[in-house]
């Protein structure tokens, strides 16, 4: 009976901690989101984060993504941890720089704190200024589906 009490509160405290991390990643990704955003005066349904670096194939599904959406004007794309804009951009087949719906996180603001490996997806209430949810791009689990 000790041993299961003694394994029921590890996992518990385990758990808790696991979902503080989450917590604190969502806060920072949000809060630099709006710190973004707010300025901006105009109002994007979605925020996509894509990093320059990690998952390989949800990357380039970012990247598809990216091509094929960034005429529309309900997305904000950042670009972050990126090593050459000039690749990039010859990899989408655009000049990243020329649209204003493309952020460069020039400071990599967006992957400093949890190393953004997967590319995100942001839902932005605009009547709150707030993210109200965060989906991440990755194996089995395609964030990019229902946009």
């Amino acid at each position: 009976m000790k041993n299961f009490l003694f394994l029921f509160c590890l996992s518990v405290f385990f758990v808790s901690c696991n979902d503080k991390k989450k917590d604190q990643e969502f806060d920072y990704m949000s809060e630099s989101i709006e710190k973004l955003v707010v300025p901006m005066k105009k109002c994007y349904k979605n925020i996509i984060v894509l990093p320059g670096s990690g998952c390989d194939g949800c990357i380039s599904e970012g990247e598809t993504f990216l091509a094929e959406n960034y005429k529309n004007d309900e997305y904000l794309f950042v670009l972050t941890n990126i090593n050459s804009l000039k690749i990039i951009s010859h990899k989408i087949g655009i000049d990243v720089t020329k649209y204003s719906n493309i952020y460069i996180d020039d400071n990599n603001v967006f992957s400093k704190k949890n190393n953004l490996i997967y590319p995100l997806v942001a839902f932005y209430s605009c009547d709150s200024t707030k993210v109200s949810y965060i989906k991440i791009q990755k194996p089995g689990n395609d964030a990019f589906r229902g946009l």
